[in-house]
Parts: C-alpha cells; sequence; structure tokens
C-alpha cells in the first residue's frame, strides 16, 4: 500500500493571495501529491501581527473553497508556543507516521536552509521541494555546505517526470521545481487595503477573501 504524499506550505498567510494557491497547485501537480496543507505559521513572539490567527485560518479556508486537494490546516496554530520549521514537521511526522511528507519552500527560504534551527535535519523527515524563478541562476559553488550537499542528489523536475521511489540514500528527496514568477508582496497588499485601493486586488485576492476582509474591516491600521 502506497504512502498517502502530503505538501506543507507553510506561511503567514496574512493575507492568504492568489500566488499561494499557484505554488500549491503546482507543487501538487509535479510532485503527485494527494494534498498540499497551507499551514498558517503561528507568528513568533518577536513579531507583531497584522491581524489575528483566527482571521488568517479564514482567510485561507475561503481561498480553497474551489480548489481540490488544497486544505486548509490548523496543526501549528493550536500549538502553544510558536514552533520551528523542523519542530512543525516532526509533529506531522508523529502524528500521521504513514504519510510521505514534502515540505515547499522558495529559493530565498533554500539559500538560507543552514541557518534555521535544525535545519539539516528537514531532510530526515521529509522531502524537500524548491521552487525556482525561471531568471534565477543558481551556482552551486557559492553555496553553503549544507545546500551544497542536498544538490548533489537533487531530482529536477523541469527536466524528469516524478520518480517513483526514492533515490537509496538515508535522506528524502530534494525536488526542484521552476515556478511562475510570483513578486505579490503582502505588505503591499495591506497597504493597498488600508488606502482602499481595492480595484488593484481584484487579480490577487479571491473574491471571498476580499469581502471577509472588506467585512471585517481588516488592515486598516497598516502602516504606510
Amino acid at each position: 500500500m502506497s504512502l498517502k504524499r502530503i505538501g506543507i506550505l507553510g506561511g503567514t498567510f496574512d493575507p492568504i493571495h492568489k500566488g499561494h494557491l499557484a505554488l500549491a497547485k503546482n507543487a501538487k501537480d509535479a510532485l503527485n501529491l494527494h494534498e498540499v496543507w497551507l499551514e498558517p505559521n503561528k507568528i513568533p513572539y518577536y513579531k507583531n501581527p497584522h491581524t489575528t490567527d483566527e482571521h488568517r485560518l479564514n482567510m485561507v479556508k475561503l481561498a480553497i473553497t474551489a480548489n481540490k486537494g488544497i486544505i486548509a490546516s490548523d496543526i501549528e496554530l493550536n500549538m502553544p508556543q510558536y514552533l520551528s520549521t523542523f519542530e512543525t514537521i516532526s509533529l506531522l511526522c508523529s502524528r500521521f507516521p504513514t504519510y510521505d511528507f514534502t515540505f515547499i519552500m522558495g529559493m530565498d527560504s533554500f539559500l538560507a536552509l543552514d541557518k534555521w534551527r535544525n535545519g539539516k535535519e528537514i531532510i530526515k523527515l521529509a522531502n524537500i521541494c524548491v521552487f525556482n524563478r525561471p531568471q534565477y541562476k543558481l551556482n552551486p559553488l557559492l553555496l553553503p555546505e549544507l545546500q551544497q550537499e542536498l544538490l548533489k542528489n537533487a531530482i529536477n523536475l523541469d527536466n524528469h517526470s516524478m520518480p517513483d521511489t526514492a533515490l537509496p540514500n538515508k535522506n528524502k528527496n530534494l525536488y526542484l521545481l521552476t515556478g511562475e514568477e510570483n513578486d505579490i508582496s503582502s505588505s503591499a497588499i495591506r497597504k493597498s487595503i488600508k488606502n482602499a485601493q481595492y480595484q488593484t486586488l481584484s487579480t490577487i485576492l479571491s473574491d471571498k477573501v476580499l469581502r471577509y476582509i472588506k467585512d471585517h474591516n481588516l488592515y486598516q491600521e497598516e502602516s504606510a
């Protein structure tokens, strides 16, 4: 019996926008995942949230209503304290031991992976899917040792189909995938909302999310 393949896309989703959904759907299709879980992060104590956990989760639920296989997960939000990525994935692996998890991240996050708490341990628990931008040229020789080592066995899904089995090593797989351009800025979205520039957001936010923001008067305190 094959494992249930689950993608994890974390973020503050403050607010969730169509770029997030495009990333989740692209990963789901390319990696042949059963589901992608959108995991709103619990905001650390040292950061000032722009809205509540409840609002962020509700917006995720509204955004995914027409997207089969894209799931809103509140696991991290229900924890009593902030969790690092490694701690979140460890928790998921413990709760769902028969699932095969793939953590989805952008190239900017991958380039900083060696600085994450227990960053080098993540690949032992879950696959990693790194989205690159079309014009970004990755030079492995300029990367930290951890990223160089991971790239040695990386599977470039732009050039190969999804493999049936894992690579024969102690770690999970690292997948590389070119994604669509996504320069959407959450801070710019919040600024447009504060200035009531809603016409600029129709192609960025789903109608349901934008309506929710208006109905609950969110992001009105966002600084210019």
